[in-house]
């Protein structure tokens, strides 16, 4: 259907993104490949494609065991995984491809295969880790999981009510984050218009929460005062990994994602005051996140098997603008895009080359110069005819040559 009718297939996994409903494709959705497969002595879960993570968490919690995949419940795990896949894990295991070690997929030409390291699909793993939507249907991973111990975590919510006061905060925290070991991990969030800072900390070195000096310093780096401070003992699957889901909760979005190759002391001023004077109106809302990287994220033994785009990012960020209410016109909806736009624009100077960054009005810059050469050799050996595409048009890529 798709060759004949020249379309472009979309494949549904956990709904999370709303790349997997594109308007004009046909939409395969793999719902009932829901299935994990648990193997404790091996440290092994095979996954159908279908799964969301909160449904995964939920059968290696009473293990005591944790994968490197998301920071929120409710994305499904083939998307997130087949782009990279970060987590709170990350720092200490690398990212969720860096952790996949076979794949279950059908090809353009309909054969069923398994992919791995060790077979004659040992190239086709290496796109499949950063690249996986160019090649075909991922119907099942299998993942290594990690023993996560006694965790800490929580949200602190710092009042920050002058600018000064939260670039001060924003900025410790960038180099708190950097200094402290890779057991130490942290996400910030920049509410538009609020004057405050919410942060969420989470902690795997299994030290008790009053003998943790990194934490407790990261919880007290600055604001005039914390109106919220949850940080404790606490569930990895049930506590952390759903901290970030009231972030997804339904309504009109717009959004923007990128890597950030760095972020100095002018970044961070220039990021608050974009947050604070976003330019939106009335019925509109929004804020920027930033999940930080550091640690094996960078291994370069993962790198070389891999074609994960943004390996030296020190933060993942993703922009998100929302609005509320009848939306006559269309006037909220660019009112959210025009802020989404300024703060990339604002950005831009400490963006990866591979961050998304426009190119043009329908084309986007995805990889490198050196995994683009990777990706497009495979995308020749295995998909010829361009049946599955990952984007209408991705940047130097010639998927539609």
């Amino acid at each position: 259907f798709v060759r004949k009718h020249d379309t472009v297939l979309c494949i549904a996994g956990g709904y999370h993104s709303a790349s997997c409903m594109k308007t004009g494709t046909l939409v395969m959705d793999m719902f009932d490949l829901d299935q994990v497969d648990l193997n404790v002595e091996a440290l092994t879960v095979k996954v159908g494609a279908g799964c969301k993570l909160g449904q995964i968490d939920e059968k290696l919690v009473e293990h005591g065991l944790g994968g490197v995949w998301g920071t929120n419940s409710d994305t499904g795990i083939a998307g997130l995984t087949l782009a990279g896949g970060l987590g709170w894990l990350t720092a200490m295991h690398g990212f969720g491809v860096d952790n996949m070690i076979e794949v279950e997929m059908v090809l353009p030409n309909g054969e069923f295969i398994t992919v791995n390291d060790d077979n004659e699909y040992s190239d086709l793993m290496v796109g499949l880790r950063g690249a996986g939507v160019y090649f075909g249907v991922v119907t099942s991973f299998k993942f290594k999981v990690h023993h996560v111990g006694d965790v800490l975590g929580g949200l602190v919510v710092s009042l920050c009510p002058t600018q000064a006061s939260a670039v001060e905060l924003v900025d410790a925290m960038v180099k708190h984050v950097q200094a402290t070991p890779n057991t130490l991990g942290a996400m910030l969030v920049l509410p538009a218009g609020a004057p405050v800072v919410p942060q969420v900390w989470v902690d795997f070195s299994g030290k008790k929460l009053e003998e943790n000096e990194d934490l407790q310093k990261a919880v007290k780096l600055g604001g005039w005062i914390n109106v919220k401070n949850t940080v404790d003992k606490c569930n990895f699957a049930h506590d952390v990994q759903t901290l970030t889901d009231p972030m997804t909760l339904g309504g009109d979005k717009y959004m923007g994602v990128f890597g950030l190759k760095s972020l100095p002391l002018e970044a961070v001023e220039l990021l608050v005051k974009e947050s604070r004077e976003h330019g939106m109106i009335k019925g509109c809302g929004g804020a920027f996140i930033v999940q930080f990287l550091k640690g094996e994220a960078y291994d370069k033994d993962f790198s070389a098997k891999s074609c994960v785009p943004f390996r030296d990012a020190i933060a993942w960020a993703v922009c998100v603008a929302e609005w509320t209410g009848y939306d006559e016109n269309g006037l909220k909806r660019e009112s959210c895009k025009g802020w989404v736009h300024r703060t990339k624009k604002t950005l831009q100077p400490w963006l990866l080359e591979t961050a998304h960054a426009v190119e043009a009005d329908d084309c986007v810059r995805v990889y490198t110069k050196d995994i683009l050469t990777t990706v497009k050799t495979l995308i020749e050996k295995y998909n010829p005819d361009r049946v599955v595409r990952g984007h209408k048009k991705a940047f130097g890529i010639g998927l539609d040559d």
